[in-house]
């Protein structure tokens, strides 16, 4: 899943407005719900 991409890119279990980037994206963490990752805005750099 992406929620399960950016945790493996973080190495920790993120909070929210958190960010990382890959491969020319930024990954936001916009909504989390207890330890889950419920939504992440990705955009082009």
């Amino acid at each position: 899943t992406v929620a399960g991409f950016v945790l493996s890119l973080l190495g920790h279990i993120p909070k929210e407005g958190e960010q990382a980037r890959y491969n020319g994206l930024k990954l936001v963490i916009i909504e989390m719900r207890g330890l889950k990752i419920e939504k992440i805005l990705v955009t082009r750099e």
